[in-house]
């Protein structure tokens, strides 16, 4: 059958297959509406809610290729964050862990992780450790980005990043630390992410 969703197996009989289409066609479209519904669940969370993202969260990892359809709603939603194909392995308020794998479109010429994808991955992974933490009524945009480059970065890449929200009253600044490790555990490169924090401008009617 190619790519597709985790789970699903190909069937040699073409009959099977021929009973098999109007039960995978409805599904298939069901899952599509599914799918689309949640995405959009997911560009609400980023925007306005870290309670429904963690929720998100929580209700899809657990279940099987659950962390497969998260990071594809993340690429519905995000649609360039999603470019080195990120998985996240951990969400929680203040807290995330975010992996892209040892693949040749984030490699640069000399085979090793490119410079751009580890900033990717650090910069994702500090945006969903932040906004996953953030009272409701606050929103944050990133203001600058530092990235240290300590070794050569090799085989699949895990961005780890913590951070303690504080209280906000009005515009404020807060660094965000994001470390990208290899299979090792060693720390290949760390990013520093400046991101303005402030409260959510009322509607008004």
């Amino acid at each position: 059958m190619g790519k597709g969703i985790p789970g699903m197996h190909s069937c040699d009989d073409g009959g099977a297959r021929a009973e098999l289409r109007p039960h995978l066609a409805g599904s298939v479209q069901a899952s599509s509406i599914s799918i689309q519904h949640s995405a959009f669940s997911l560009q609400r969370s980023l925007s306005s809610s870290a309670a429904r993202l963690v929720t998100l969260w929580r209700t899809l990892h657990p279940l099987p290729g659950g962390r497969w359809l998260f990071a594809r709603l993340f690429a519905r939603a995000v649609p360039y964050s999603a470019s080195t194909r990120p998985t996240v392995l951990r969400l929680e308020a203040g807290h995330a862990e975010v992996s892209i794998p040892d693949r040749h479109a984030n490699r640069q010429h000399l085979g090793s992780v490119h410079a751009i994808a580890l900033m990717n991955v650090a910069e994702m992974a500090s945006g969903l450790a932040m906004t996953a933490g953030l009272p409701a009524g606050v929103r944050g945009i990133v203001r600058e980005i530092r990235m240290e480059y300590l070794k050569k970065a090799r085989g699949t890449i895990t961005a780890v990043s913590r951070v303690e929200i504080p209280s906000i009253t009005g515009d404020t600044d807060v660094d965000v630390t994001a470390d990208c490790l290899d299979p090792s555990g060693t720390v290949v490169a760390r990013a520093t992410v400046r991101w303005r924090l402030g409260l959510t401008p009322t509607k008004t009617t």
